[in-house]
C-alpha cells in the first residue's frame, strides 16, 4: 500500500474503533488480543468463534438484533433496500462462515467478495460508523465470552473501513426550481 493509503486506512480504522468503543491505538479495539492489524489485514482468530458462541444460530440472532437497531436509525435505514430479509440472511451466513461455522455462505452465494458486493451501495464514513456502532452494540448484547466478543469487534473495526466507497460530502447548494 502507498503511504497515503496506509494513512487513510489507519485514520478510518481508528475512527471506527473509537466509534465502537475502543481507543484505536493498537491492533485491537478491546483489551483482549485478536489477529487483525491496523493495516487492514484480516486474519481469523486462532480459535473457532462460532463454536464458542453457539454456531450459525448465534450469528442469525446477532443479525436480527443488528437489523432491529438499523430499523431505528433513519439515516442508516435509508441506505438499505425496502426488503431486508435477503441481506439479513447473507450477513448471518457470512459472519457464521467467517467465524468458523463451515462453508455455509460460499455454498449458497459463492465467494464473499465483500468490496465487490458492496460496490453498488453508497457506503460513506458516516454510514460505516453507524453500521459499526449498531453491530458492536448487538455483539456486546449477546453475552458471548470475552475473547469471542473481542474477535468479532476487531473484525468490525478492521473490515468496516474497507467497505467505504463514497466520500462524505457536505450538502451542495440548493438549486433554484423552475
Amino acid at each position: 500500500m502507498s503511504t497515503s493509503v496506509d494513512a487513510w486506512f489507519h485514520r478510518a480504522r481508528v475512527s471506527v474503533a473509537r466509534t465502537i468503543g475502543g481507543d484505536g491505538a493498537g491492533d485491537t479495539v478491546t483489551d483482549v488480543p485478536c489477529a487483525a492489524t491496523d493495516r487492514g489485514i484480516l486474519v481469523q482468530p486462532s480459535f473457532n468463534v462460532a463454536d464458542r458462541v453457539g454456531g450459525a444460530e448465534a450469528f442469525a440472532e446477532l443479525v436480527d438484533d443488528f437489523y432491529a437497531r438499523v430499523e431505528q436509525d433513519p439515516p442508516l435505514r435509508a441506505l438499505y433496500p425496502d426488503e431486508l430479509e435477503p441481506g439479513k440472511s447473507h450477513l448471518a451466513l457470512f459472519l457464521a462462515q467467517y467465524f468458523g461455522a463451515g462453508n455455509i455462505y460460499s455454498v449458497a452465494h459463492g465467494h464473499p467478495r465483500l468490496r465487490m458486493r458492496h460496490a453498488p451501495f453508497r457506503v460513506t464514513r458516516d454510514g460505516a460508523q453507524r453500521w459499526a456502532t449498531h453491530m458492536a452494540a448487538a455483539v456486546r448484547a449477546r453475552g458471548w465470552p470475552d475473547d469471542a466478543t473481542a474477535a468479532v469487534l476487531d473484525y468490525i473495526a478492521t473490515a468496516t473501513p474497507m467497505m467505504i466507497n463514497t466520500p462524505d460530502l457536505p450538502p451542495g447548494p440548493t438549486l433554484p426550481t423552475a
